[in-house]
């Protein structure tokens, strides 16, 4: 996969959050910590094609998900 995916989210106050990407196994595949702003960015070139779930943790335990297709050249 040679794309860039943006994931932006409502995070009013800079809560530091930890970002989870999932394979359709449900194996981890990709985790960025301390972030603490409200648009994060990833890499896709080590991601294959397939479909990925995310998980955006804050600080606070509150949680966002959601899903991404990432396709290969």
């Amino acid at each position: 996969m040679h794309e860039e995916v943006f994931i932006k989210f409502n995070n009013p106050n800079n809560e530091a959050v930890t970002l989870g990407v999932f394979d359709a196994k449900g194996r981890r595949v990709k985790e960025l910590k301390g972030l603490n702003n409200d648009l994060i960015f990833i890499d896709g070139s080590s991601l294959g094609s397939g479909l990925y779930i995310f998980l955006i943790e804050f600080t606070s335990s509150r949680l966002i998900s959601g899903k991404f297709i990432g396709l290969a050249n």
